[in-house]
């Protein structure tokens, strides 16, 4: 009696472990095993490796390897990469591609899809109506002067219902009568979520950073969505670096590269 007990336990015991085998390994050699390099604009370079987000500091990890490259939020095609101050492309054939926009890229084991940033956008009542209250709650003055506004429109939860992200900034505008401020925030169901803010005083705008959107990114393809954006600083452009943020979800920082 005392050894069937025993065996019923070891097959309890046994059957458990496939089961967390089959649950969890595929996770765990996906992250291992997985990668995914990004180049955006001329300062950004970012990896995932070892289930880890970093910089990247080898020119190894990109130097003279295929990348998807977008110019701009236009898909341009896979081309070879070289860095010397800027990115430079080159097809299969060795002759350097010209493009005009910024520059977005990646190259990797990971899926991804990129959903572009409209540089056009104008602002509608309901825009006033919604800063108007960001603002408020962060005890700031209405304004429409901004030197960057960005609207990204985007079902972030795939309920059929459209949630808006923002980044507005009015660091270098003339006649700012309350503070100087970068903000990005997430507006869904009347409800706003800050997720960068910078409120300081007008002789600060030369040593604090600005904010601005790069991309919503899908990692994985997977329909939860990422934010790349970056921090930015007065006539230092050297100086930019990327934040990533989970906008599905927890909404929570996934990497902070400026760190």
């Amino acid at each position: 009696m005392k050894n069937k007990n025993v065996k019923i336990i070891l097959s309890i015991f046994i059957l458990y472990f496939v089961v967390m085998l089959i649950l969890f390994l595929p996770n765990y050699l996906r992250n291992k095993y997985d990668n995914l390099y990004i180049l955006s604009g001329n300062f950004v370079k970012i990896k995932y490796e070892n289930g880890t987000w970093s910089n990247i500091s080898d020119s190894k990890d990109y130097k003279l390897k295929e990348f998807t490259v977008y110019d701009d939020n236009e898909y341009k095609g896979v081309y070879k990469l070289l860095f010397s101050n800027r990115f430079y492309l080159y097809d299969f054939s060795s002759k350097a591609v010209d493009y005009t926009g910024p520059l977005f890229a990646y190259n990797g084991t990971l899926k991804l899809n990129v959903i572009g940033i409209d540089h056009n956008n104008e602002m509608s009542e309901s825009d006033i109506y919604i800063i108007q209250n960001v603002l408020a709650s962060l005890d700031i003055s209405y304004t429409d002067n901004f030197n960057l506004f960005q609207k990204v429109d985007l079902d972030l939860d795939n309920d059929g219902g459209l949630e808006t992200i923002y980044c507005i900034n009015n660091y270098y505008v003339d006649n700012i009568s309350d503070k100087v401020f970068s903000i990005i925030f997430l507006h869904k169901n009347n409800t706003n979520t800050i997720l960068a803010s910078k409120v300081i005083s007008m002789d600060q705008i030369y040593d604090e950073p600005s904010f601005e959107i790069h991309k919503i990114l899908d990692i994985r393809n997977d329909k939860k969505y990422e934010i790349l954006f970056t921090q930015n600083y007065f006539g230092q452009p050297e100086k930019e670096c990327a934040i990533l943020y989970e906008l599905s979800g927890k909404r929570k920082e996934i990497a902070n590269f400026c760190d």
